[in-house]
């Protein structure tokens, strides 16, 4: 039986279809025996975008700024996802063995000067670990990811 996180809501716990939903997703992502995986969420409002960046990867120009940090804790994942939420209805999962950080090093492509101004790098797609869509729990997997 999964964990399903109550919340209070006028002195009564209810469950809710998204607190499901998040359990299901945090088994997807770590459902592996490797102790220590940087995962990252990053909240987009097309699936389009999603989809683009499982092929080409993760363009961003502040790593550390376009993404939230997240670990299997079910609380810490919810919070997360609140707090972005008006941002869209998709999440990308970024997983990596290592840490990453902002820069040159990572970057499968030269750097280019986006329409803003700023600097961009691209993450490779190998560490897009898929998406999902945070009203129905639907995870759809990279067939590109490499958990290196």
């Amino acid at each position: 039986m999964k964990y399903i996180k109550p919340f209070k809501l006028y002195g009564v716990y209810e469950r809710s279809d998204i607190h499901i939903y998040y359990q299901d997703i945090l088994d997807k992502i770590y459902n592996n025996d490797i102790k220590r995986i940087y995962t990252y969420l990053h909240t987009t409002k097309e699936k389009e975008v999603c989809e683009k960046i499982l092929k080409e990867g993760f363009e961003f120009y502040e790593f550390t700024k376009t993404v939230d940090e997240i670990s299997n804790n079910f609380d810490i994942f919810s919070y997360k996802l609140g707090i972005r939420k008006h941002y869209g209805k998709y999440t990308i999962v970024i997983q990596s063995l290592n840490q990453i950080v902002d820069g040159e090093d990572i970057t499968i492509k030269e750097p280019f000067i986006s329409e803003e101004g700023d600097i961009t790098f691209t993450l490779s797609p190998k560490h897009v670990r898929g998406y999902f869509n945070n009203e129905n729990g639907e995870f759809v997997e990279n067939p590109k990811f490499e958990l290196s």
